[in-house]
């Protein structure tokens, strides 16, 4: 999904609502919030095995849904 135009509730339901996602590229984002992309990775954390985001979101998601992911097994590469 990187550079679309999306807001925070879609990304979400986008999300939320793919039952065979496994993998997510979520970078170059502009419309999507700190809290859009924390609501949209709760959304899917049972079924994302892979996802990439930008560098930056290392330091600002909650470290409850990036303990979620790696509990889970899903790798996040850092863009």
């Amino acid at each position: 999904m990187s550079y679309c135009s999306i807001t925070d509730m879609a990304l979400c339901m986008v999300m939320g609502n793919l039952t065979r996602l496994q993998d997510a590229d979520l970078v170059h984002l502009r419309n999507v919030t700190v809290e859009g992309f924390d609501l949209a990775l709760r959304a899917c954390c049972v079924r994302i095995k892979k996802v990439k985001l930008v560098a930056a979101l290392g330091f600002l998601l909650s470290s409850e849904v990036l303990g979620i992911l790696h509990a889970r097994g899903c790798r996040i590469r850092w863009d």
